[in-house]
Order: C-alpha cells, then sequence, then structure tokens
C-alpha cells in the first residue's frame, strides 16, 4: 500500500533502482558497523547499546559469520527519495488515455 502511494511517476525501471538501493542500504552498514551482537552462530550490526554488543571492526569478522539484516519498508522509503521519478504527469494522463478505448481518437489526433 505505501507503494501505490508514493510511486506516481515511476516506470518500471526508476523501481528496479530503488529496490536495488534499499537492498544495498543494509549491505552498506556492514562496513561502517562499529559493534556487533551473536546470534545463532552470526554476527549481526547492532547499535553500541544493544544487548551484547561487542565492540569489532568489520575486517575482524569473516563474511561467512555474518547474517545481513531483511530489507525493510524504512531502507525502501530512503531509496525512493534518492530515485527520482522519470514518467511525466503528461505521459501519465497519455497512458491512461491509450487503455481508455473512446479517447483513443484524442490521443491519435495529438499525433
Amino acid at each position: 500500500e505505501m507503494l501505490e502511494h508514493t510511486t506516481e511517476g515511476y516506470s518500471g525501471s526508476d523501481l528496479k533502482c530503488a529496490v536495488t538501493d534499499a537492498g544495498l542500504i543494509a549491505v552498506r552498514e556492514l562496513s561502517t558497523a562499529t559493534h556487533w551482537s551473536l546470534r545463532g552462530g552470526k554476527w549481526s550490526p547492532c547499535g553500541k547499546d544493544a544487548p551484547g554488543a561487542i565492540l569489532l571492526p568489520p575486517d575482524q569478522i569473516k563474511p561467512s559469520q555474518i547474517e545481513l539484516r531483511a530489507v525493510t519498508s524504512a531502507d525502501l522509503k530512503v531509496a525512493l527519495l534518492r530515485t527520482s521519478p522519470s514518467v511525466s504527469a503528461r505521459e501519465i494522463e497519455r497512458y491512461e488515455l491509450w487503455n481508455t478505448p473512446r479517447k483513443l481518437d484524442e490521443l491519435v489526433s495529438e499525433l
């Protein structure tokens, strides 16, 4: 539902870029994390005040021992702010006309 209200004017390609960027937000956190917690044999980045937080540079942990967190709707919101929609209001109107058989003549007359 959040996507429906925030993606007007975004093409499929725009949305693909935003979703990719949202996923990379979680990955980027790994390189800047200073504190980690151990859960189920895997390390996850956490805040310094999190229960069980350990100060540890990321390069001290093997990649196979890291648990990447899930992408959240907050990540997607940030990514959408970074990604500009590429479809203009006029183009949307033209596509809507195209999908309305009665108004197809209007679209053709514009060409």
